[in-house]
């Protein structure tokens, strides 16, 4: 039985992989333009796991130290749903305005007074999920959005507070953004002109309103929304997680291509 532990091993994985896909929960580990691979894996991973059991000769030697191969079966079970809770957000978010020194310091700073807010009836800015991440980062960080001052924007997401980051009077909202799978996952959001005292963290809300340049608590200027509504929504279907388009000129990033975007 010692020699067929790797091959046990094998289908352990395979049995993994099936799961994850089958339960529809691979979007919640692996990018979709990264999911080919692991894809693909199973089938060499069942012949592996065959060979090692009914057909290989060899003698092998089981050790403790084997036991590590056992870590993704353990790490699966106590996973859940592999969504990462609106509490990492803190620690995840990205690090734009830690490490950096934003790229709209030298900006006019423009504020959109509240009594100029009016109810919107179309929208400029629709944060759909193929260029969630994308937008959110381009408008909040980006110099070239500072022309987009006056504009209006409807995202969704749920709410987020960044401590000592963010005053009383502002909130983040947004989702996580993975470029290859959960571990690497950032958060990617705006910011909103609201008070915190009215905000329930983790809960997820549509925001709609006027962007205006504000100050965060570091001193840099930021894209910030003036809000006309935010609205606390049920999550629904609605996933934690948004995916980055890749190329700018791609297909899934075509609806980019509707926006004049400077850098």
């Amino acid at each position: 039985m010692k020699k067929k532990f790797l091959g046990i091993i094998c289908f352990i994985y395979c049995f993994i992989i099936l799961y994850v896909i089958l339960s529809n929960k691979l979007d919640n580990y692996i990018a979709p333009n990264m999911q080919i691979y692991i894809k693909v894996s199973l089938l060499p991973l069942f012949i592996t796991g065959f060979t090692l059991i009914f057909i290989t000769k060899i003698n092998y030697r089981f050790k403790i130290s084997d036991l590590i191969l056992i870590i993704p079966l353990v790490l699966i079970i106590f996973a859940g749903d592999g969504n990462l809770t609106h509490a990492i957000a803190k620690v995840k978010r990205t690090n734009k305005s830690n490490n950096v020194e934003l790229n709209m310091y030298d900006v006019e700073y423009a504020v959109v007074e509240d009594e100029k807010v009016e109810k919107i009836d179309s929208f400029y800015f629709d944060m759909e999920d193929s260029i969630y991440s994308y937008l959110a980062d381009y408008l909040t960080y980006m110099k070239g959005a500072a022309k987009y001052v006056g504009k209006t924007v409807r995202i969704m997401g749920f709410a987020v507070d960044f401590g000592d980051y963010l005053s009383d009077n502002y909130f983040a909202i947004g989702k996580y953004a993975v470029t290859c799978c959960a571990a690497d996952a950032e958060f990617s959001g705006m910011i909103v002109k609201y008070p915190k005292d009215k905000i329930k963290f983790g809960n997820w809300y549509q925001v709609e309103g006027i962007l205006e340049l504000g100050k965060d608590s570091e001193g840099y200027t930021v894209m910030t929304i003036n809000p006309v509504k935010v609205e606390e929504i049920d999550k629904g279907d609605n996933k934690e997680y948004v995916y980055s388009c890749d190329t700018y000129g791609s297909n899934a990033c075509s609806k980019l291509l509707e926006y004049d975007l400077e850098y």
